[in-house]
């Protein structure tokens, strides 16, 4: 016999996902995924954070970026200078790459706002 699953009308159960940009032109990539009561801000390739940065307090609780291709990464910076306090997390190698999206930017004015996530998991590759 299967158990099933309630539904409540409580909205910390909630899975939403708002899209400030899908990728079209050079648009870049942006979406806001609330899960319950926690915000993530999965990516940040717009050209223009205005729409993200028109409130005082932050849009999310958390940023992940994807990796570092100007598409998913280049509004970071902008958004960090927006909210600096709003923590910004990546894999070690995307940490490194990111300050490439700035290029045109002195080295100095660029602060190191993303946190590495170390993978502690090693791969394995199958060789035939």
């Amino acid at each position: 016999m299967s158990k099933r699953l309630s539904v409540s009308p409580d909205l910390t159960d909630r899975l939403s996902c708002f899209p400030y940009g899908v990728g079209h032109e050079n648009e870049g990539v942006c979406l806001l995924v609330t899960m319950g009561p926690y915000r993530i801000l999965l990516d940040c390739g717009l050209n223009d954070i205005q729409p993200i940065a028109t409130q005082e307090t932050p849009p999310a609780d958390v940023v992940f970026c994807s990796h570092a291709h100007a598409d998913r990464a280049r509004g970071l910076l902008d958004l960090h200078r927006a909210f600096p306090q709003m923590p910004i997390y990546a894999s070690e190698v995307t940490e490194r790459l990111l300050p490439l999206n700035w290029l045109d930017s002195v080295e100095q004015a660029i602060p190191r706002f993303c946190q590495a996530m170390a993978c502690d998991r090693q791969l394995t590759y199958l060789t035939i």
